[in-house]
């Protein structure tokens, strides 16, 4: 039986195409944000034993450079996984949240952008203007119940 369906992927190259997705979209991060998620990466990649570190190394500059994985990266991939999956909670989530920024994040200024996350993080109120979230306007009491206004 043929079908149109893409076979799945293995392990290891759902890593390499998670992580080359990942770079790509490192344009739309503002450079504090790129710096945070190297660190994040760096911090991963410390709990990889000194052994096997340079073939995980050597395996993330393939990455980084847009070479395909070979059969001989499968163990370095391993490692790799491991290893962010090492991070804390909030690390892997912050991750996550660098990962996914560029779907997210409207076309506008890195300055108006990084504002709006802060007030989104924080739970403050946007203020007005172009980023600023429709408000329900205020509801009164009228006879006992509440109407919008």
């Amino acid at each position: 039986m043929v079908t149109g369906a893409p076979l799945p992927l293995t392990p290891a190259a759902a890593l390499a195409r998670a992580f080359r997705l990942s770079n790509v979209g490192d344009s739309a991060l503002t450079p504090d944000e790129v710096r945070e998620k190297v660190l994040l990466l760096a911090s991963a990649l410390a709990t990889v034993g000194p052994r096997e570190r340079p073939a995980v190394l050597a395996y993330v500059e393939r990455l980084r450079v847009g070479e395909d994985p070979s059969d001989e990266d499968a163990a370095a991939a391993a490692l790799l996984k491991g290893a962010l999956l090492q991070l804390t909670s909030p690390q892997l989530a912050r991750l996550q949240e660098l990962h996914d920024a560029r779907f997210v994040r409207p076309p506008v200024g890195p300055d108006d952008l990084r504002r709006a996350n802060l007030r989104a993080a924080h739970g403050s109120r946007p203020a007005a203007g172009p980023l600023a979230s429709p408000v329900a306007p205020p509801r009164r009491r009228r006879e006992g119940r509440v109407v919008p206004s």
